[in-house]
């Protein structure tokens, strides 16, 4: 092959890549949308949660999470837990739009869960209803409030929104149990 038709094959080939590693970041998917901002689990404030189970609103203090309204402190673990997943979950596009269907997605008025979230640094708490697990596990339907759009909730199941009141109960560890007197022996 003569020198000149080498040098013409190298620039198609050097064409054909460029265009290959264009079409590869024009079409490459962007960052999935997030429901919350990263920084939720430091940020928050104060956590409403109004559903079929039952209503609780859990405060951040200085020596942890309480539950409004009640003598018993909340399990801070669990609330951090909880905000930690909502803060790394993502949203997918809207599922519907059509408010006829929201039933199916657990949007009735007798089985979604309203979430309220104060945050310290944002100016508007962030409010969102949750419906039923969504078909991916850790997953969940979820529609912002003010808005039509149902979107899957990926990285937090259903389940972890819409826990009875007593479930955010800090449980109390046993006392430990009575050890036997040891015996003496003469």
């Amino acid at each position: 092959m003569r020198p000149d038709t080498l040098a013409r094959l190298a620039a198609v080939l050097a064409v054909l890549v460029a265009l290959t590693l264009a079409a590869a970041l024009w079409t490459r998917p962007s960052k999935p949308a997030a429901l919350v901002p990263a920084t939720l689990a430091d940020d928050a404030v104060r956590l409403a949660l109004d559903g079929p189970a039952g209503k609780v609103t859990l405060e951040r203090q200085k020596s942890g999470w309480t539950m409004v309204g009640s003598t018993q402190a909340a399990d801070g673990s669990l609330v951090q837990d909880v905000l930690g997943k909502l803060s790394k979950a993502t949203l997918s596009g809207p599922v519907t739009e059509d408010p006829e269907r929201y039933g199916l997605f657990g949007f009735a008025a007798s089985s979604a869960t309203r979430v309220k979230i104060d945050s310290a640094k944002a100016a508007a708490a962030l409010e969102f209803y949750v419906g039923r697990d969504g078909p991916d596990y850790p997953s969940a339907f979820v529609r912002v409030a003010g808005q039509t759009g149902v979107f899957e909730l990926s990285g937090v199941s259903a389940f972890e929104l819409t826990r009875a009141p007593g479930e955010w109960v800090k449980k109390e560890a046993p006392p430990p149990a009575p050890q036997p007197t040891p015996r003496r022996t003469r």
